[in-house]
């Protein structure tokens, strides 16, 4: 199973219409996380045009967003179970908050978002994934998505790519 994870698209604001370089990985997903900061349905829309979606709202989605989404899924991928939030709050690190928001459920990683920033790590056996941000990557020098093979083992990677739609590295 091939899941393409995003986050952070906050879309029309940072871009009208997602990354050639994501569509083309969302051509051959089996799924896909939306890790929050959608902004708006529509991008919900597109995503789904591709494969099925599991999205979870962030702190710049709206009331109706957040209340159709909530804060917090847990997808099964084959054997494997995978949180999604979005990781934003108010105390603590990103990170910390991400697996923290599944503390007492077992879950073998963690998508999350809010910082813009990829990030790919194990704490504790759990696998988490921030993707980065395929529209706004603020500090960092590329874009990026990731992508989530659940086969017999959990494995994930960021894809990195620029503002040319040039992927630079994996």
């Amino acid at each position: 199973m091939i899941i393409v994870a995003t986050a952070d698209t906050h879309m029309p604001k940072r871009a009208k219409t997602l990354p050639a370089v994501l569509r083309a990985a969302l051509e051959n997903a089996d799924c896909i996380i939306h890790a929050g900061d959608i902004t708006t349905p529509d991008i919900l829309d597109m995503l789904a045009a591709f494969a099925p979606v599991t999205a979870v709202a962030g702190n710049a989605d709206d009331a109706a967003l957040r209340a159709e989404l909530g804060e917090r899924r847990i997808l099964r991928a084959g054997s494997f179970t995978i949180g999604v939030c979005h990781g934003h709050g108010t105390k603590g690190k990103t990170l910390d908050r991400a697996l923290s928001a599944f503390d007492g459920r077992q879950v073998d990683a963690v998508v999350f978002g809010h910082s813009h920033s990829p990030y790919l790590g194990v704490h504790d056996g759990v696998m988490a994934l921030n993707p980065g941000s395929p529209t706004d990557k603020r500090r960092n020098p590329y874009y990026s998505y990731g992508v989530i093979e659940a086969g017999e083992t959990l494995s994930a990677r960021i894809v990195y790519f620029d503002g040319h739609g040039c992927i630079i590295g994996v």
